[in-house]
């Protein structure tokens, strides 16, 4: 039976199930769907803005982007809003990362050929807890943006990367398992995104470095880590790969 097309959760399924069908492990088959979600509008945007050589793309959506820049990747996150007299949106407290373990295609992560590894297979990678928590400094006052689309000082004052920043994020701290943050929303079209829930989960874009050792993490085994993170911008988007724990929530969580 052929893959869906589309970003509808009905077409997400449908390939979840043709690939678990088809033998495939149950990860693999959510990378593979997540891949096909992705072919379309976000994988071209990331086409275009392929100008270095020296980072790789890690997309939210499992998707093996060949022409995008290398070293950075895309994950995910949540909390309570308000807005101001400037009818700016403020979220507090977000869960914008987590330290867990998601599946790569071997294409997708940094060094890939040096690391000596199959562009097609599938890679747990953990995302580092002491890394992740190193990292927060880095995501203090990076760009809210509407679309994955790398961020330096010289594209920021392109069009096409000028109309997809919709705001900037502050009061990064580590709570673990997560990275939290505050957003700030000054964007109608973002903001829109947000209320409607059209894009209500967050994903970071983020340089790493991967190590290929094998471990495990509460019982589940990890193909290798991602190490020295650094920031480069946060994504409102309409799925992610961390998990439904990481999403813009209407209300502030509670305390454990």
């Amino acid at each position: 039976m052929p893959l869906s097309s589309g970003k509808s959760k009905a077409a997400f399924s449908h390939n979840v199930e043709v690939e678990v069908a088809a033998g495939k492990p149950q990860k693999q088959a959510v990378a593979i769907a997540y891949s096909k979600k992705r072919e379309g509008d976000c994988e071209i945007e990331l086409d275009e803005a392929a100008e270095s050589e020296d980072c790789e793309v890690e997309m939210d959506a499992v998707a093996a982007v060949d022409e995008a820049p290398r070293g950075m990747a895309f994950d995910r996150g949540g909390s309570s809003r308000v807005k101001d007299i400037n009818g700016w949106l403020h979220v507090r407290d977000c869960r914008i990362s987590k330290a867990n373990i998601c599946p790569y295609i071997g294409s997708e992560i940094p060094g890939a050929k040096e690391l000596g590894l199959e562009p097609d297979r599938v890679y747990n990678l953990y995302r580092d807890a002491a890394a992740l928590a190193a990292a927060a400094p880095t995501f203090e006052r990076a760009p809210l943006m509407l679309d994955h689309l790398p961020v330096t000082a010289e594209t920021a004052q392109e069009h096409r990367i000028k109309r997809k920043i919709i705001g900037a994020i502050s009061n990064v701290r580590w709570q673990a398992p997560y990275l939290v943050a505050d957003l700030t929303v000054w964007d109608g079209e973002g903001i829109e995104a947000i209320e409607s829930e059209r894009q209500q989960e967050l994903s970071p874009g983020y340089h790493y470095r991967p190590e290929m050792n094998s471990g495990t993490l509460d019982g589940e085994g990890y193909d290798g880590r991602m190490l020295d993170i650094v920031a480069n911008h946060l994504c409102i988007v309409d799925t992610g790969r961390t998990g439904p724990d990481v999403i813009v929530n209407d209300s502030l969580p509670k305390a454990a």
